[in-house]
């Protein structure tokens, strides 16, 4: 009885072409390669019997092709496989990770705070949404909710002996002068007088000390406030009364054009 031939047995599963007793093509199983161009890849560098490295390819058989041992030196094994898959995430790590520009210390810390805090609060309301505590995936879910703390109590320690909160502080003080810098330019170019301007200003140390929630400084802006208001209408009142006394009275009346001066006809 004739053998049904399979043209797919002659196809590697990289899409080459391969003998039909052979498992890979020549270039996925390393055959007919010379020395120097192994040496332009990665090998699997294992110590074989003979005391000498391994010079299969990296990951040769196994489901990381490229990184780690080849199957016969354990690379299918479990351990191995994870360790490949750390090695390759190094490896993108380094290759695709960018610098960020710009950022400081504290600021560095307070983002893995935030991040940490927020791991926690997603694993905490995971666990929650079980039924059974008795399950591997709520010990799972337990165990990393603790480690999770665990870091989130670390990252809160570094935070403190750097002086986060200070610097943030600083940095927030900062932004507001800034602001309140830009506002005053602006209001200055719409034609605000002095003591307009010097109003704004307290308006808005006012509504900063209501959102910090300083009572004692809220009230000292709300009366200073007050005072400019009342110098302010005065102001306007004064005048109001210096334009009215320069206005001509209303029942002025004008002599007729007729009456009006001419000039003397020129020679």
């Amino acid at each position: 009885m004739a053998v049904e031939w399979d043209p797919e047995a002659l196809i590697c599963s990289c899409g080459g072409p391969k003998s039909r007793q052979a498992r890979q093509c020549a270039k996925c199983s390393g055959k007919g390669e010379t020395p120097e161009q192994r040496d332009k890849h990665a090998l699997c560098g294992a110590k074989t019997r003979t005391g000498k490295q391994c010079r299969a390819w990296a990951g040769l058989g196994t489901n990381h092709p490229g990184v780690g041992t080849c199957r016969w030196h354990a690379g299918a094994t479990p351990a191995h496989q994870k360790h490949a898959v750390a090695l390759e995430a190094k490896k993108r790590m380094i290759s695709l990770g960018t610098p960020i520009e710009h950022i400081t210390a504290p600021e560095a810390l307070m983002g893995l705070l935030r991040a940490s805090a927020g791991t926690v609060n997603w694993v905490r309301q995971e666990i929650m949404e079980l039924d059974d505590l008795g399950t591997h995936e709520a010990a799972v879910l337990l165990r990393l909710h603790d480690d999770e703390r665990a870091m989130l109590l670390r990252v809160s320690e570094a935070c403190v002996r750097a002086g986060v909160a200070e610097h943030l502080v600083r940095m927030e003080t900062a932004q507001a002068a800034s602001t309140l810098q830009v506002i005053r330019d602006a209001a200055t170019d719409a034609g605000l007088n002095p003591k307009q301007l010097q109003a704004l200003g307290v308006s808005l140390r006012k509504r900063l000390a209501e959102m910090s929630g300083e009572v004692t400084n809220t009230e000292a802006a709300d009366n200073r406030l007050a005072e400019l208001r009342a110098q302010i209408a005065d102001d306007d009142e004064r005048r109001i009364e210096r334009a009215a006394a320069k206005r001509p009275p209303a029942d002025l009346t004008y002599p007729p054009s007729e009456w009006a001066p001419t000039e003397p006809d020129a020679a």
